[in-house]
């Protein structure tokens, strides 16, 4: 699936950021600015957010596995930033992911033992 893709930057260091649900890459561009000099950036989209394709099916397994393939074509050492959303999707398949070195969720609350994603959003609120 194709994602939309900006890289910024030409530091040794890889970071990766990816957005949150409802937003896309330019919620990034304040810390890209403040980075720019010292790491190679590249962001990413949520599929049918910014300019990234619509999938052929919506759902947490398939979002999960875009973003695995997308973050593996970087074949150097890479920190991801996930923001919200990104942060359960990468965290759901982050045994998949390769040349890792650290990945920083925000704004991404704990599901706990949660296996159904939906269900998590609507524990507690009178379901």
């Amino acid at each position: 699936m194709n994602i939309e893709r900006n890289e910024f930057g030409t530091g040794d260091a890889l970071v990766i950021m990816h957005h949150g649900n409802s937003l896309d890459s330019t919620i990034f561009m304040p810390l890209i600015n403040e980075l720019i000099n010292k790491y190679k950036i590249i962001t990413l989209c949520l599929p049918e957010h910014g300019n990234s394709e619509r999938p052929d099916k919506y759902n947490i397994r398939d979002l999960s596995q875009s973003i695995v393939d997308n973050i593996n074509i970087e074949t150097v050492t890479k920190y991801i930033l996930a923001h919200s959303l990104s942060g359960h999707l990468i965290l759901q398949e982050i045994h998949k992911l390769k040349d890792v070195a650290r990945v920083i969720c925000v704004g991404t609350p704990a599901l706990g033992e949660i296996t159904d994603i939906t269900s998590a959003f609507t524990r507690g609120w009178g379901n």
